[in-house]
């Protein structure tokens, strides 16, 4: 499971420098890859909200939180 989800988390990444990329030619490969990197963890944060942690903790106890 872990594994699947590395592989997942590293596919995202590899498309958010693909769309960032697209949207804003400017900018130079290491904001790019700041963007992409951002973008990843803030999606990442979001799954662990709201699909991880009511299913380990519960929903009351996440929203407590």
């Amino acid at each position: 499971m872990l594994a699947g989800l590395h592989a997942a988390v590293l596919l995202f990444h590899n498309k958010a420098v693909d769309h960032i990329r697209a949207r804003d030619r400017r900018k130079d490969d290491d904001e790019v890859f700041e963007d992409a990197q951002r973008l990843t963890r803030w999606h990442y944060q979001w799954m662990i909200v709201h699909e991880f942690l009511p299913l380990f903790i519960g929903q009351q106890r996440t929203t407590d939180i």
